[in-house]
């Protein structure tokens, strides 16, 4: 039947099997229903019933006339009344509907004759049925005794609607879930899977059967042998708790491992019973990988591949909580490299870092298991001896030293010697912190540099040389709060020419002077090792360049007579290629002249910086400034490196000028210095002039040195007084 969809017929046999004709009596429906009750008010109780149900109601005699219907099935049908009448032909009935559309396009003929056939079989029917205004009815009807057949029409239009809006959501989520890069699962409430989607196939390789009716652990635990991590799940869903990206290891049928994750609520039914879990999961491996690159960036050192300071640190404080705990004695290493920096001046930064490699490995090799091996920074590495007494890691050390002091690194043909500094300290119970115990290792190392490098130094308490290094360190925080609290003033000592010339120009070096809590000022000797040997050498440098600066433009008419100002240069500035960048826009950007400046920088630390101080100071030589090589003639290859470092003036080192007086050995030394430099065209200067025998000497002597400085010609004054 076109436009009706046939759901259902329900075949009963009957006794009445051929119609037999009755006189129709339509007056009332309750005259077609059999007595139910012996009441006298039945028939017009159920009348009431009929007219007031939300279903439509007919009945056909067997004679298929029409002889009684409730108001529900006029409306339903949306029947004219007038139109209606008990007794009217059943096929009567059909062909209205017909001719009105109501069973859809077609010969009006052959659907009346379709009906009609259906109506005389008289065989218990039940379809749904679809009106032209979009109402869904169910229609059945069953054969009553006697003859005839009761109808009912319900309209199930919301309800379909409803069906179909399930079937398309199931058909959604099936097609997310299909779809979709994460899966969804179902657990019954012995916690054993009863669904799985395809999603986990797709992802993991999985089958989805393999897990039916299977918990977790008994089909993922195998790959995943984390036994406390299992117990702790499974303790989260024995008390029936949701729980959030449980991570586990899977293994696919092709071998390959991959991380997933699920999370999951528990499901209970109406009255509270426990019914399982559902929830979802998803392929975090790439994710997991990509955590373990950045953990593993986070915790080792891109260059060996050694644990970094901070994971060092990490482990460190872990040792010093056992040491506390049990009364375990660990043992602390530190190692400096001798020579680093020249081979990486030398040879480039390619060659630095590959000598840190192979490094990293020859202490590799030597190392325990247990123990923790890291680069701290620089070419300084660190050793965390754990359960090991203090005697035992110093023979370690040892055999560290020896294996790198026995060590030759090629690089491009030419080899390298080094050594290394070690120093070596106990991590007890007693130990304070962490902090300290770095710090302890770090001055017996230090110490071990000064003593001569290539040697062990091992930190006891009462250590003389180490109470030094104790202090200077004290001095970092002191450093620091003098920053904080501008307590730094700059002072400058004039430098006067020997010869005839600028005389009435202004030259001078700035000095840096500290203030300590009292108002007293501190001499730089004092607080100057610390700031080099703990890094804050180039930020006192940067504030002195900067309060120098601003004193000469607040002071034009000054800067106007100005011949050179010289500033000194530490050498972790010589190192610091952001340092280098600052200078730069400071000279280009400022109103000071490049010209009136000249940076001073030591011998030594020219030397140890060698690559990074020369183009430094082309750099600024381009700009227009000068620079000064102080303390020149303390090293024994000082004139070697006078063809490479691009300087304008030697300050010869007040070692060999305080004695020229008295000691013709010293007088020597200082001619020969100053003949070099003229031959290569740089101007000289004598340090520490502090007495009227050594400026007479450099006068009188034909030595020909062009500047002195010293105590005797003008004692260090506050930079203000030039205003005066």
């Amino acid at each position: 039947m076109e436009n009706a969809k046939r759901i259902g017929v329900e075949r009963e046999r009957t006794d009445l099997q051929t119609p037999h004709r009755r006189q129709p009596r339509t007056e009332t429906l309750h005259e077609w229903v059999p007595p139910v009750a012996t009441c006298e008010r039945t028939p017009e109780l159920l009348e009431a019933i009929l007219e007031n149900i939300d279903q439509g109601v007919s009945l056909v005699d067997a004679e298929l006339r029409v002889v009684a219907f409730n108001r529900r099935f006029l409306e339903l049908l949306a029947f004219p009344p007038d139109r209606l009448r008990p007794g009217m032909p059943f096929q009567a009935f059909i062909r209205y509907n017909a001719e009105r559309g109501e069973y859809g396009p077609g010969d009006v003929d052959r659907l009346v004759r379709e009906r009609i056939d259906l109506a005389r079989r008289f065989e218990p029917h039940c379809f749904e049925r679809t009106r032209p205004d979009g109402t869904v009815l169910e229609v059945r009807g069953r054969p009553l005794p006697g003859g005839g057949f009761v109808t009912t029409y319900t309209d199930i239009t919301e309800h379909k609607r409803v069906q179909t809006a399930l079937r398309q959501s199931e058909a959604r989520f099936r097609d997310f879930a299909e779809s979709a890069a994460d899966w969804f699962w179902e657990m019954d409430a012995k916690l054993r899977f009863t669904h799985v989607s395809e999603g986990l196939e797709r992802n993991t390789g999985v089958e989805a059967p393999q897990l039916v009716r299977r918990t977790r652990r008994e089909v993922f635990g195998t790959y995943d042998a984390d036994a406390e991590k299992w117990e702790r799940h499974e303790e989260v869903l024995r008390a029936r708790r949701s729980f959030e990206d449980f991570e586990f290891a899977v293994q696919g049928p092709d071998g390959n491992t991959r991380m997933v994750s699920v999370s999951g609520k528990p499901i209970f039914d109406g009255n509270g019973v426990f019914q399982g879990y559902r929830g979802a999961g998803r392929d975090i491996t790439e994710a997991y990988q990509l955590a373990l690159e950045l953990s593993h960036q986070a915790t080792h050192d891109p260059v060996t591949g050694l644990v970094n300071r901070r994971e060092f640190e990490e482990r460190l404080t872990r040792a010093l909580e056992s040491a506390r705990r049990s009364d375990a004695e660990h043992a602390l290493c530190y190692l400096d490299l001798d020579q680093f920096k020249v081979i990486n001046d030398t040879c480039g930064h390619l060659a630095g870092d590959e000598l840190l490699r192979q490094i990293a490995a020859l202490l590799s090799e030597r190392v325990r298991r247990r123990d923790t091996l890291a680069r701290l920074g620089g070419d300084e590495f660190g050793i965390l001896m754990e359960h090991c007494p203090l005697d035992d890691a110093q023979h370690v050390a040892e055999d560290i030293r020896t294996l790198i002091k026995d060590f030759r690194f090629v690089w491009e043909h030419q080899g390298f010697r080094i050594g290394v500094s070690i120093g070596v300290a106990p991590i007890t119970g007693a130990t304070q912190s962490t902090t300290s115990a770095l710090a302890r290792a770090d001055a017996a190392c230090y110490f071990a540099k000064e003593q001569g490098r290539n040697r062990i130094h091992v930190y006891l308490e009462g250590d003389a040389g180490l109470e030094r290094q104790h202090s200077e360190m004290c001095w970092v925080g002191r450093i620091q709060k003098a920053l904080d609290q501008h307590r730094f003033r700059l002072f400058y000592q004039p430098i006067v020419p020997l010869t005839k010339g600028r005389a009435d120009d202004e030259h001078y070096e700035i000095l840096l002077r500290m203030e300590d809590e009292r108002g007293r000022l501190v001499s730089p000797g004092y607080f100057l090792p610390a700031a080099e040997r703990y890094h804050l050498a180039s930020q006192l440098d940067r504030w002195t360049i900067d309060r120098t600066f601003a004193w000469l433009n607040s002071h034009p008419q000054h800067l106007q007579r100005l011949y050179l100002c010289s500033i000194n240069l530490s050498g972790h500035s010589l190192g610091d290629d952001a340092f280098h960048d600052y200078l730069v826009r400071r000279l280009t950007c400022g109103a000071v002249p490049a010209r009136k400046i000249c940076f001073e920088v030591t011998e030594t630390a020219a030397i140890s910086n060698l690559a990074s101080a020369t183009r430094l100071m082309e750099t600024l030589r381009k700009l227009g400034c000068n620079f000064a090589l102080d303390d020149f003639g303390s090293g024994v290859s000082s004139f070697a490196y006078l063809k490479t470092l691009p300087a304008d003036f030697l300050k010869i080192d007040g070692a060999f000028v305080r004695d020229i007086a008295d000691n013709p050995l010293d007088l020597a030394v200082v001619k020969s210095i100053n003949e070099i430099g003229k031959t290569m065209g740089k101007k000289t200067i004598a340090e520490f002039v502090d007495s009227r025998a050594i400026l007479e000497r450099l006068r009188a002597g034909g030595i020909g040195v062009d500047y002195a400085q010293g105590h005797y010609l003008a004692p260090a004054r506050p930079l203000e007084n030039l205003a005066c």
